[in-house]
Formats: C-alpha cells, sequence, structure tokens
C-alpha cells in the first residue's frame, strides 16, 4: 500500500527505508507505509493509542488474575474438590491456547482494530456471566469462552499498536504497553483486597459466601469498557 507524504526539504528518513519506486505527486511524494509512518512524526496521538491499548492489556490481565484470587472463595461456596479447583485455573489458559491462533489468523482478514474490539467483549460479557454460574460445569464453561476472548485481545493489540509506531521510538513503546500488564495485576489485586474475605474457610451461607461474584462481576467490567 502507498501513501502521500508532504515533500520536506529536511528529511531525515534513511536511503534505505525509501522505495526505489517514490516518485512526487504534485506536492507530495508518494511513498510506501513505512516511510508515511516516519514522516508523520510522533505526538500527542501515539501517547493516546499507549493509554487504549495499554487499558485493553491491563483489563486482560485483571480478568486472567481474578480467578486466582477466588479460588479459596469458589472452594467453598461451590463445595468444589481440590482437582476441579485445578481444571478452572487450566482451562482459562486452554481458551487462551485456542483463541491466540483463532484471533491472530482472522485479524490478517478483518483487520486488528475489529478483531481486538470482538475478542475483548467477548472476554469481559463471558467474564461477566462466570459470575453468576449456578454450578462447576457452567462456570468451567464460561471461564473456558472467556479465556478464548483473552488469547486474542493479548497478541493482536501489541501488533495493532506497534503498526503506528515510528522505528526510533517503537522498542521504548511497546515495552510502556507491556508495562499496563503489572498494572492489572495491581488493579486486580487491590479489588481482592478489598472485596474478598480473608478466611478460606467461609460458609457459602455467610454474608461473603459469594463475595467472590461480585468480584469477577467488577474484574469484567475493563474489558466491557475497553472493547
Amino acid at each position: 500500500m502507498e501513501y502521500l507524504v508532504p515533500v520536506d526539504a529536511n528529511n531525515d528518513t534513511p536511503l534505505s527505508d525509501v522505495d526505489e519506486n517514490d516518485r512526487l505527486v504534485g506536492n507530495n511524494r508518494k511513498a510506501t507505509y513505512k516511510v508515511a509512518s516516519a514522516q508523520a512524526g510522533f505526538g500527542r496521538w501515539h501517547y493516546l493509542l499507549l493509554l487504549q491499548c495499554g487499558w485493553a492489556n491491563a483489563s486482560d490481565a485483571i480478568e486472567i488474575m481474578c480467578i486466582s484470587f477466588t479460588i479459596s472463595s469458589v472452594h467453598a461456596s461451590l463445595k468444589l474438590s481440590n482437582s476441579s479447583l485445578t481444571w478452572l485455573t487450566i482451562v482459562l489458559f486452554l481458551g487462551m491456547m485456542i483463541g491466540g491462533y483463532l484471533w491472530g489468523t482472522l485479524a490478517d482478514y478483518w483487520g486488528r482494530r475489529r478483531v481486538v474490539i470482538f475478542s475483548l467483549a467477548l472476554n469481559g460479557i463471558f467474564g461477566t456471566f462466570s459470575a453468576i454460574a449456578p454450578n462447576y460445569g457452567v462456570l468451567l464453561t464460561l471461564r473456558f469462552i472467556s479465556g478464548i476472548g483473552a488469547g486474542g485481545s493479548l497478541p493482536v493489540c501489541f501488533s495493532y499498536f506497534s503498526e503506528f509506531q515510528p522505528r526510533d521510538k517503537r522498542g521504548m513503546m511497546i515495552s510502556a504497553l507491556a508495562t499496563s500488564w503489572m498494572v492489572g495485576n495491581v488493579i486486580a489485586a487491590g479489588l481482592a483486597w478489598g472485596l474478598l474475605p480473608y478466611s478460606a474457610s467461609i460458609s457459602a451461607y455467610s454474608p461473603n459466601g459469594d463475595q467472590w461474584r461480585l468480584f469477577i462481576i467488577i474484574c469484567a467490567i475493563p474489558s466491557l469498557t475497553s472493547s
């Protein structure tokens, strides 16, 4: 794909980045995407994109981490065995493994932005539904589908973000985007500290017995708001 960029006498784009077929069109130069991106420069828009993609990345971290914080509460509320709790954790990552390949392939056909939005929505919607799961089987299924969504938004979001970064800023900006994952972990831990009971031996009939359901709903909100 080619783009028209203004001719700049002070252009310092390396000659190695300029396609040999680039040519002048009026007051513009017909250039490849790489050259057009370099000519566009770096500014406020890139930081706004960092905030948007960073929030999407953090929302995935929150959604993935939330199940780890609810293990004790779910164990007491649904009367699950230790092996059942193990599968509750594993099934999310199985979904992510499938989702990563599925959404990565679809992104090449549908576009990365569309896939990121759809996968985030899938993660948030089924993450929310898992909070009202009446039994273990339904909870397991909903967390699996939520994982499929998370598996798509994570890699595709990074690909989408990096495409808009100029070469000399790309490493810095991708590192900043990766930092948002830790921000999500801190948010999830803070929510767990404030909402979940401290005792692992709670009863399903105690006032805090189903507090994990509220926690999961709140953890799904970032995915819904970033989609």
